[in-house]
C-alpha cells in the first residue's frame, strides 16, 4: 500500500521560476564553516539524539565561542552540506571592481569559501527551471559540462534552451551619472531625486532604513514584480559590498569563470529595468484627465551610477539582454545640498 501510494503522489515535473545563483549552490565562508564543524564535534552532535538536548548544547558553545551571525538554522544549514577540503574555492583575482590593486576588494582575493552545488535537482524525474539571468544560467552550463565529462547519464545533466530578444524588441533606459552615488551620501542624493520627480518610484539598496518619509524598494524586493507597470522609476546601483565581491569572486574560481561580477551587474541592470516597461516597452492603455483612455509608450526609466562604476562596467552594460542603453553626456540633475553636481564627459 506505501508503495502505491508513494507511485501515484510521485512528482513527475517541477517547474522552478527565477532561479537563482544560491538555489543551485551553497556557498559560506571558511571561518564559518570551520567553526559549525569545531562546535559539531565539541557538542559531540551526532551522538546526541534529542532535539532540545542538541539545541542547548549548541547554545552553550555559542556562549563560550562567539561567532557573528551565528544562529541555530545557519548552524544546520552549514552542516547538511557536509563541506570537505575539495569544496573550498579561493576569490579569484582575475575580475576585481575597478581593477583595485590595494584597496577592500584587493584585500578579499585568496580568502576562502566552500562552495557545493546542491544537487536537488537530481531527486526529481524532470526539472525546469526558468531565468532570466546570465549568472545562474552560466553556473547550470558549467555544472552541467563537469557532468558530461565524467560520463554521468543523468544526475546534473541539462539541455540549456538560451532565448534572447531581437534588437526591435529593446526598450531605451536613460543613465545618469552622480557622484554622490556611494553610501556616505546615498541618501541625501536619493532625496534630491525624490524632491525633484516626487511621484516617480525608487528603487535603492543601503538607503531603506536611512529613509522614513517616503517608499523606497530595493533591487530583491522589486525583482520580478508588476507593480511598477505603468508608472516612472528612478533606479540607484552601488559598488558591490567586499562581501558579495567575496562571493562572486569564489564563485569564479569555482566555475572557471573571470566574468560573474559583471554578469551579476548586467542581471541586476535588466531585471529592475524591466519592471515598469510593461512587454519592453509596448503601448498601455490609461484614462487621460478628461476621462477619454488614450495610449502611451512605456513610461520614464532612469538609472544613476555612480562614473566610476558605470567605466568599469560599461563594455558589459553595453550587451544587456533586455534594453538599450542611451547615456546622457551631461549630468542634468540640479539640487542645492551641500555637495555639488558636476558635468560630466562620457
Amino acid at each position: 500500500m506505501r508503495n502505491r501510494l508513494f507511485g501515484q503522489n510521485f512528482i513527475r515535473r517541477v517547474i522552478v521560476d527565477e532561479v537563482t545563483a544560491h538555489d543551485l549552490v551553497s556557498i559560506h565562508q571558511a571561518e564559518l564553516v570551520k567553526w559549525v564543524q569545531c562546535c559539531e564535534a565539541d557538542i559531540e552532535f551526532d551522538d546526541t539524539i534529542d532535539i532540545a538536548e542538541r539545541y542547548k548544547k549548541f547554545q552553550i558553545y555559542l556562549y563560550k565561542h562567539p561567532c557573528k551571525d551565528m544562529t541555530w538554522d545557519l548552524f544546520l544549514d552549514v552542516l547538511k552540506y557536509e563541506y570537505t577540503y575539495e569544496h573550498i574555492a579561493q576569490v579569484s583575482g582575475q575580475e576585481v571592481p575597478f581593477d583595485d590593486k590595494e584597496g577592500i576588494y584587493a584585500k578579499m582575493v585568496g580568502q576562502r569559501y566552500y562552495v557545493r552545488s546542491r544537487g536537488w535537482w537530481n531527486d526529481f524525474f524532470w526539472v525546469t527551471m526558468l531565468t532570466t539571468e546570465a549568472v545562474p544560467t552560466r553556473i547550470i552550463e558549467t555544472i552541467d559540462k563537469e557532468s558530461a565529462s565524467q560520463g554521468e547519464e543523468q544526475d546534473d545533466r541539462f539541455k540549456v534552451y538560451d532565448f534572447g530578444l531581437p534588437d526591435s524588441s529593446r526598450d531605451t533606459v536613460t543613465i545618469e551619472l552622480q557622484r554622490p552615488c556611494k553610501k556616505e551620501t546615498l541618501a541625501e542624493l536619493v532625496r534630491a531625486y525624490h524632491e525633484q520627480d516626487p511621484d516617480t518610484e525608487i528603487i535603492a539598496d543601503m538607503v531603506k532604513n536611512r529613509i522614513s518619509e517616503f517608499a523606497i524598494t530595493t533591487h530583491m524586493s522589486a525583482k520580478g514584480s508588476n507593480a511598477y507597470i505603468g508608472s516612472d522609476i528612478i533606479a540607484f546601483y552601488n559598488a558591490p559590498s567586499p562581501a558579495l565581491f567575496g562571493e562572486l569572486g569564489a564563485l569564479n574560481t569555482r566555475f572557471g569563470r573571470s566574468d560573474l561580477v559583471r554578469l551579476f551587474y548586467i542581471d541586476r541592470f535588466d531585471q529592475t529595468c524591466g519592471r515598469n516597461r510593461g512587454f519592453r516597452g509596448e503601448q498601455y492603455r490609461f484614462s487621460d484627465q478628461t476621462g477619454r483612455e488614450a495610449a502611451k509608450q512605456g513610461r520614464d526609466h532612469k538609472a544613476v551610477f555612480p562614473p566610476r562604476l558605470h567605466s568599469w562596467l560599461a563594455p558589459a552594460l553595453s550587451g544587456a539582454s533586455y534594453v538599450g542603453v542611451r547615456v546622457k553626456p551631461r549630468l542634468t540633475l540640479s539640487v542645492q545640498t551641500h555637495w555639488s553636481i558636476e558635468d560630466c564627459e562620457l
